[in-house]
């Protein structure tokens, strides 16, 4: 069930033989395939659930009634297995499920993101432990869901690798119980297709400046040397204007990914951003502030484990062994 995200996404780039212009790789960015879909299965797990203990209320029982019978009726394993399916068409999921490293683990998300923008499933968590916790799940009670659904539940904290790389996050200063898991809603938003929320992230575009055919080999070399797995640090040398950031959009786009300008210390502080960055195919780039002789190593952030392209002008170094310097020069015009 879990092939999706057991399946490599990276390949080298090829040259087209006619003007060796890199070929651009498909995109690893596209939303999560059928938002609705991942909310379903959510929501059609809590009715198993309510089904098999006798819990439950009105809110639920309205939330399972949107679900066609003829889609959601068959035995869990199946209609797990047949959603997982469907979703797999989309990268974002691939990487979600990979993140997550097991299938319940996959629906503890979706449970989570479902009660941040669908009024019922928040209505119907809430009826489900009355008098024990909020609207957003407890831990006590997706323990008691995993186990009816799958089987099997954690002793700690469902979902550890999520929780770890800022996926979900586990609230609450009490016992653990009562704590609640938790996914940011602008990390939702992500999720299902909308712009990325931060008013501080920009998408960067190749139309800046025309670049150099000498930087445009320059990057399809540090995109092969990333694909290969010989670095994950690209730094783009060089003044202002002259197209480091046309320079950064090539660089994604050779890696199926999309460059995405953040603030340093939105990038390492802000785990729902570092999580939206692993999902959804980011190419974060970077601008450390660097005096003359500075040196710093690159910034990291716990919820990302991909490339980072650092912008730098003439000033400052980034202490990494293996990053590619691409001098980046205002090109003639």
């Amino acid at each position: 069930m879990s092939k999706g995200g057991n399946r490599a996404v990276l390949r080298l780039v090829e040259r087209r033989p006619d003007d060796h212009a890199p070929e651009p790789r498909p995109s690893a960015v596209a939303p999560l395939a059928a938002p609705t879909l991942f909310t379903s299965w959510a929501i059609c797990g809590l009715g198993r659930f309510a089904a098999a203990t006798g819990s439950g209320g009105a809110a639920l029982n309205a939330a399972v009634a949107r679900l066609p019978a003829e889609r959601w009726g068959e035995p869990w394993p199946v209609l797990s297995a047949r959603v997982v399916g469907a979703l797999g068409a989309s990268p974002l999921f691939a990487r979600l499920l990979a993140r997550a490293g097991d299938l319940p683990s996959a629906w503890v998300a979706a449970l989570a993101a479902a009660v941040e923008h669908d009024h019922l499933a928040c209505l119907a968590v809430g009826e489900l432990q009355a008098g024990g916790g909020g609207p957003r799940p407890t831990v006590h009670l997706v323990r008691a869901l995993l186990r009816e659904l799958f089987g099997d539940a954690p002793p700690g904290a469902p979902a550890p690798t999520l929780i770890a790389g800022q996926v979900l996050t586990l609230r609450g200063d009490g016992p653990l119980p009562l704590g609640e898991l938790a996914m940011d809603p602008r990390l939702w938003a992500v999720l299902g297709g909308s712009p990325p929320p931060w008013p501080d992230i920009t998408p960067l575009g190749e139309d800046e400046v025309p670049l150099p055919q000498a930087t445009r080999t320059a990057i399809l070399a540090a995109a092969e040397h990333i694909l290969a797995g010989s670095t994950g640090v690209v730094v783009l040398r060089g003044p202002p204007h002259s197209g480091r950031s046309a320079a950064a959009a090539l660089l994604a786009r050779l890696l199926g990914r999309r460059a995405m300008a953040l603030p340093v210390e939105r990038f390492t502080s802000d785990g729902a951003c570092a999580a939206a960055a692993e999902l959804a195919g980011w190419l974060p780039v970077l601008t450390p502030r660097l005096g003359p002789g500075e040196t710093q190593p690159p910034p990291r952030a716990a919820g990302y484990s991909g490339p980072l392209a650092l912008v730098l002008g003439g000033d400052g170094a980034v202490d990494h062994p293996r990053a590619v310097v691409v001098p980046v020069t205002i090109p003639d015009l």
